[in-house]
């Protein structure tokens, strides 16, 4: 099954916006810190927020979508693309969950909050869909074959 140019576009929009925070998280880890959480980055924080930043990096990278054609008889090269949603996917849940639990906690609001909740919730919500249908399609061309 190949992932649809929406599903594609998905995946590099995600990719892109997680390359991009990990970069700053690498580079700039007390600005992020702060427009995004409203508090000051002290200690051992900085290297957590730069190790984060490297993950955020190496999850965009790996997410990354394939863009050369194919052959409709080389299925398995789009898998790194379904995988790739299925992580994003999980991210995004996961981290809107985390940063929706820090808007209850006193202390945490920065002026990126909220719309980071939104951002990833969004992305989750969308891939969500494309990793749901991409299942009922390979389903339904699994069933019509046998």
């Amino acid at each position: 099954m190949t992932p649809t140019i929406e599903t594609r576009l998905l995946i590099l929009v995600s990719a892109v916006l997680e390359l991009g925070t990990g970069l700053a998280l690498l580079f700039v880890p007390g600005f992020v810190v702060r427009i995004l959480l409203g508090t000051a980055l002290v200690g051992p924080g900085v290297a957590t927020s730069r190790l984060c930043g490297i993950a955020l990096i190496s999850l965009g990278l790996a997410s990354w979508p394939k863009w050369e054609p194919t052959e409709p008889t080389e299925p398995t090269r789009h898998r790194p693309d379904r995988r790739a949603a299925r992580a994003l996917l999980v991210y995004n849940v996961s981290a809107t969950a985390y940063l929706a639990l820090l808007m209850v906690v006193p202390g945490y609001r920065g002026i990126l909050l909220v719309p980071a909740i939104v951002i990833h919730a969004v992305l989750a919500m969308l891939l969500a869909r494309a990793v749901v249908s991409a299942r009922a399609l390979r389903k339904s061309a699994q069933t019509a074959r046998g």
